[in-house]
């Protein structure tokens, strides 16, 4: 594997054919900095033979290098974006204290004339301009098969380290049948001015660029119905609609999980409830009995309470459901008092009748002298409802 340098001349290439080679990006990067930027094309390499240079040992020996189709792809696909280009070649490939006056940002490969050939588009910095470049040296490293002690057919090209860049009044060219092919100073309005004298057309990034530069904006090229009509606009449409038919799906799904969820929440708390009353109910018998020590209810009043006791429901525990339940046995009581007062009972003599049964008016078998039964079942008592 050597490294060598060869040599191409520069010519006239339509502007078009230049801009098509350099991708809009890079045209709008640099544009930024550089409103008239100025590219140059080179052919750095053809088929057929090119007498290039060879560095070796630190000498260096022109040989003739063979180059078939081939090669001139890979020479093209080596050849990489940002390469950098020099002021004339070096005595070796070494990049030090070589001052950088452009770089590679746009390639092809084209037949040109008979010749399959490798381009480079080379952007010249501003303050570069007016140097007198029309030859390009790639420096490379190939490897070849020799054929003999000054030639041999190249097999291989290993990368492409820099361009460099001179005068053709001082430096030959390697390839003896290189095209040169033109330089361009893109954008620039007397460019764009002159279009309108020559059969030329604007590409697509000059067609952006004119329509940056002159502040149009979509809708002062296009009528409303063309940009509804556009496949960008229909896309989008059809994207915003199946979009809300996707969210207005996974709407209705967490719709039906929340109902799901509700029911099932209800279910439990209602279960939870159930299970709360029976516990409640549980305790109802030791909680009156607690609470009759206390209040002292009459015979009436306690039979009252005892038959209505399995209506008492309650969730609470502790002294909750003992504060719940003496104020369900303030509410019955109540309802006591204005029952008897219904039917003409006086609440005073219904406790006058517990007394006189104090004081053993009654028989020790539950009835009073004529027999009639004193126990608190509803057919003895007026002040329990019949069922």
């Amino acid at each position: 594997m050597k490294k060598i340098i060869i040599r191409a001349e520069l010519q006239n290439l339509a502007k078009r054919e230049i801009l098509e080679m350099v991708p809009a990006d890079t045209i709008a990067r640099i544009k930024e900095t550089d409103s008239k930027p100025e590219f140059r094309v080179f052919v750095v390499g053809h088929e057929g033979v090119a007498n290039a240079q060879e560095l070796s040992f630190g000498s260096k020996v022109v040989k003739a290098y063979h180059y078939v189709k081939n090669m001139i792809f890979k020479l093209g696909e080596k050849l990489q974006f940002s390469t950098p280009c020099f002021h004339n070649h070096g005595e070796t490939n070494d990049h030090t204290g070589r001052e950088k006056i452009g770089e590679v940002v746009g390639k092809a490969i084209k037949q040109v004339g008979d010749k399959l050939s490798a381009l480079a588009v080379t952007y010249i910095y501003p303050q570069f301009r007016k140097l007198d470049l029309d030859v390009a040296s790639i420096e490379s490293e190939v490897e070849y098969t020799p054929k003999g002690v000054s030639s041999g057919d190249v097999i291989d090209i290993h990368n492409i380290t820099g361009i460099a860049l001179g005068s053709s009044k001082v430096n030959t060219p390697a390839f003896p049948g290189a095209t040169c092919l033109g330089t361009l100073q893109a954008f620039s309005k007397d460019a764009q001015f002159n279009r309108k004298n020559t059969e030329e057309k604007m590409d697509k990034a000059e067609i952006l660029e004119a329509i940056k530069e002159a502040g149009l904006k979509i809708t002062d090229i296009f009528t409303p119905e063309e940009i509804v009509a556009s496949e960008p606009a229909k896309k989008a449409k059809q994207t915003e609609f199946e979009h809300a038919k996707r969210v207005e799906k996974s709407l209705g799904e967490e719709r039906e999980k929340v109902i799901t969820l509700t029911k099932e929440k209800e279910e439990a708390q209602g279960k939870i409830k159930t299970l709360n009353e029976q516990v409640s109910r549980t305790q109802v018998g030791t909680l009156f009995t607690k609470s009759n020590e206390t209040r002292k209810f009459n015979d009436k009043q306690k039979a009252f309470i005892e038959r209505r006791l399995p209506g008492f429901k309650s969730e609470k525990s502790g002294d909750e459901l003992q504060l719940e339940f003496e104020r369900y046995l303030d509410a019955e009581l109540k309802e006591f008092g204005e029952i008897a007062k219904a039917m003409g009972v006086k609440v005073d003599e219904a406790a006058a009748d517990d007394k006189d049964k104090d004081k053993g008016t009654g028989n020790d078998d539950g009835k009073d002298g004529a027999g009639k039964d004193l126990s608190s079942g509803p057919e003895a008592n007026d002040f329990i409802p019949k069922e």
